[in-house]
């Protein structure tokens, strides 16, 4: 089976997954990439095996929602199955429209959603356009339980029809890259300058405003024990981080962009909490990264991962990303908790979202277009 992927560009965890699933003899990958830099977030990634990749010319439409590309029509008409990487893309929009046209089937890849926009009511045109393309879809390959409220609460889509896309990180590859943790804990304290007896808050990621890192600042300042906070990553509001924690007596360790894979899982070794305190996240792969680094995790109850990976008092700790008091609790709770165990139970949940069963997953949804 010929299948063409649409997405906007490469990263990391998609070729993985893709690579996986070429594996399986029968099919043959193609991915098209819809926006202009396909290299998405400037991430270092091996070469790719076992697929082709095209890249898309095309006119940007609005920065919003992407370009419209060229040579759709050609691509539709080379594939048996497509596979939409979203639906609000005008890209996604029209290829959905030539598939109903060529009556090709498609399937909808959707990475999640934060956990607010179940229940929000929206535009009247923008799900009238959504419609379009769920609607038709064959089947959704959605990732964890929000994928499911959404698309059955908000469209009425047979839940049946709706198979977790287990969407993840290389867990294998973090447990490889930190297999002597304490080493590598030890080692990156001593660069960083971070004593071993202290207590050490992690947050992976973009240091932008919807991440909203100043509440987890706020809770340190508010705690009695002496926590660092650690950032592996960089943004816009590097200089506005500094200066918010030194008025509030906090240290916080700012890394900038980590290129490399493997020196970013490394990182994790070197906190005791992973915090993700985003007021919109539509999943949150750094929170599977960490859980596969062992870590207990606070999770924002916004973000569409919460609904999966955080089981309460056993991993970690949903919280309302609002109140500064409810995360103080949460972190409290796990300051006085058996840390270790607790971050061996964020591995063994980790240990069931992986490439392979993300792979047999896609199986599933690839039989729901030919029944």
């Amino acid at each position: 089976m010929n299948i063409i992927f649409f997405t906007n560009a490469r990263a990391p965890y998609r070729i993985k997954q893709l690579e996986r699933i070429s594996e399986i003899q029968e099919y043959a990958i193609t991915v098209c990439y819809t926006d202009k830099n396909i290299n998405g977030r400037a991430w270092n990634v091996d070469e790719v095996n076992g697929i082709k990749e095209k890249q898309l010319s095309g006119i940007l439409l609005s920065k919003k929602y992407g370009y419209l590309n060229f040579g759709l029509i050609r691509s539709a008409k080379e594939a048996e199955c497509i596979v939409l990487g979203g639906y609000e893309q005008p890209t996604y929009i029209v290829v959905s429209l030539i598939c109903r046209l060529l009556k090709k089937p498609y399937v909808l890849l959707f990475d999640g959603i934060a956990t607010d926009r179940i229940s929000m009511k929206e535009d009247k045109f923008k799900k009238f356009l959504k419609r379009l393309v769920i609607n038709n879809s064959k089947a959704i390959w959605g990732n964890g339980k929000v994928s499911v409220e959404y698309f059955s609460n908000n469209f009425k889509y047979d839940k049946t029809r709706i198979i977790n896309q287990c969407l993840t990180v290389d867990v294998d590859r973090i447990r490889t890259v930190t297999k002597n943790k304490d080493t590598i804990r030890r080692e990156l304290r001593d660069d960083y300058n971070i004593p071993t007896d202290k207590k050490v808050i992690m947050y992976s990621g973009r240091v932008i405003e919807f991440k909203n890192l100043k509440i987890i600042i706020d809770a340190i300042s508010l705690l009695e024990e002496d926590i660092i906070f650690f950032i592996a990553g960089g943004g816009l509001l590097e200089n506005e981080i500094v200066d918010y924690s030194r008025q509030k007596g906090v240290r916080t360790i700012i890394t900038g962009f980590i290129k490399e894979q493997d020196e970013l899982f490394k990182q994790y070794s070197i906190a005791d909490i992973f915090i993700l305190p985003s007021t919109y996240e539509v999943w949150g792969l750094v929170v599977n990264e960490a859980m596969a680094s062992g870590l207990p995790v606070i999770v924002s109850e916004m973000c569409g991962c919460s609904m999966d990976l955080v089981q309460k008092g056993e991993n970690g700790y949903v919280f309302n990303p609002c109140s500064v008091e409810d995360l103080i609790e949460k972190i409290k709770y796990i300051l006085n908790s058996d840390t270790e165990k607790m971050g061996q139970k964020s591995q063994q949940i980790i240990s069931q979202w992986t490439f392979d069963k993300s792979r047999d997953n896609f199986i599933e949804v690839m039989k729901l277009t030919n029944p």
